[in-house]
């Protein structure tokens, strides 16, 4: 009896295929942060409108963060910026590596609809909502901040510290806010590796008018001087790896959920979800552990870790869970089934396998001699 068997080698390679789509690979846990926030502030005494937005309210040491912030005329006035930038708290300040960062101005209506919310530019005067919604505000050459000279500063005595652009022309144009209503600026800064926990550090926009007393540092110390103040926090990264092996497992059957979490003074839970069920287990001595009865043909699996005072959130990888498919049949050669045939016999034929054996020698001697026979009638011309 003649059968196609598939072997091992092949079989080894038909796993290794079909498992590369049905099982992903283990990935890096990726930490998760906080949303893009806004803030908007109108400060009565410089007159003037501004807006900060913080792209991640939850930053890691290591992480970059960027900032935005815009300042827009809010009366008739000769308001220009001696300076502008950005305010810190003096731990924010020393958090953030000093060499290690990127400045631009936006200078189109394009670039400051893309970049502050809607909702925080319909809070800006009427003629300059009218300018950006028509697509009319460009911003003028005398206005542009010289990015190059982006300095970090501090003041004495205070919390407050800052970094600061200067205005290429405030010595001599009057103008400045007056003339072209609002300065958008966008800074990206990366936190040192070594950052350290912290809660409720605030940074926002820093405004320097000659006309209103010079720097607005003077002005209501510490928090006046950072116009539409943003809160943010830092914490250790957190990482969750699950450790329960991707396969097959029979309905019915008891599958351990595990995983393991670092760094190795996390303290919290790590939920596992399991298609639409959950799991929580407490986290000791960096392992957490559930079990979990396979119902599904299919379920996939993750283990997540809550933010915590201290640490980041954290999600693993995605683990996947497959009902077995049952044993492989043969495949059977349909020209080659002789199962119904006596012994000794193909089905079709009669004759004994010797008989076909002596069959076979007799047709091949006869084409050998056909072969060498044309051969020799071609070479005496007989063909």
């Amino acid at each position: 009896m003649h059968h196609i068997r598939l072997t091992t080698s092949i079989v080894a390679v038909l796993a290794t295929f079909s498992s590369a789509f049905l099982v992903p690979t283990m990935a890096d846990a990726r930490p998760l942060v906080g949303n893009s926030k806004s803030n908007f502030q109108y400060h009565s005494t410089l007159g003037v409108d501004t807006i900060t937005v913080l792209d991640q309210e939850t930053l890691l040491p290591g992480q970059h963060f960027t900032v935005k912030v815009l300042f827009a005329k809010h009366y008739n006035g000769h308001i220009y910026p001696k300076t502008s930038g950005l305010g810190f708290d003096k731990a924010l300040f020393d958090a953030i590596d000093h060499t290690n960062f990127t400045v631009k101005q936006y200078t189109t209506t394009a670039e400051v609809k893309a970049n502050f919310p809607n909702s925080e530019l319909a809070k800006l005067p009427a003629t300059l909502r009218t300018e950006l919604n028509t697509n009319r505000w460009q911003l003028k050459e005398r206005n542009r901040q010289d990015v190059k000279s982006l300095a970090f500063k501090t003041s004495a005595g205070s919390k407050y510290h800052y970094v600061e652009l200067n205005d290429k022309d405030y010595k001599t144009d009057r103008v400045g806010l007056g003339h072209d209503d609002l300065i958008a600026l966008e800074f990206t800064f990366r936190l040192k590796d070594d950052a350290k926990i912290a809660d409720n550090l605030h940074i926002g926009g820093y405004f320097s008018d000659p006309n209103n007393s010079a720097v607005i540092a003077s002005y209501g110390k510490n928090w006046h001087s950072q116009l539409a103040s943003q809160t943010l926090n830092v914490r250790t990264t957190a990482d969750v790896e699950l450790l329960t092996k991707p396969g097959e497992y029979e309905p019915g059957q008891k599958v351990k959920l595990e995983a393991k979490v670092s760094p190795a003074d996390y303290q919290g839970n790590v939920t596992f979800h399991v298609g639409t069920e959950t799991f929580t287990a407490p986290v000791t001595n960096q392992m957490a552990t559930a079990e979990y009865t396979m119902k599904e043909d299919s379920v996939t699996v993750t283990a997540g870790l809550a933010a915590t005072a201290t640490h980041s959130a954290a999600i693993s990888a995605v683990v996947h869970l497959l009902k077995p498919k049952g044993a492989e049949p043969e495949i059977t050669d349909p020209k080659e089934d002789n199962t119904d045939a006596p012994s000794g016999q193909t089905p079709g034929n009669s004759g004994s396998s010797a008989g076909n054996y002596w069959w076979a020698i007799l047709l091949g001697v006869l084409g050998v001699l056909g072969i060498g026979g044309g051969i020799a009638a071609k070479n005496f011309g007989l063909i």
